[in-house]
């Protein structure tokens, strides 16, 4: 997905919600709590990028990934475009 997206000229992050420790006990894979607050740190992240200041951010998440996509983007609903 990320590839059709920058093939597009989309810019995208592509990155792990749990280390690979977390990963391992399946309780965190399931925990959408935790997986929207990783979402919510990698906004802030973006956020504090000057080279990235005023570009519109959009989630995307399969499983539990757009669990998680749609609670961070109604937590910070003025921060998501898509």
């Amino acid at each position: 997905m990320a590839e059709m997206l920058q093939a597009r000229r989309l810019g995208t992050l592509l990155f792990d919600l749990l280390s690979e420790t977390e990963g391992r006990d399946r309780a965190n894979v399931f925990d959408i709590g935790l997986l929207a607050n990783r979402l919510l740190q990698a906004m802030s992240w973006l956020r504090e990028r000057r080279d990235l200041n005023g570009l519109r951010v959009g989630l995307f998440g399969a499983s539990t990934g757009a669990a998680a996509a749609l609670v961070a983007a109604a937590e910070r609903p003025h921060e998501v475009s898509a």
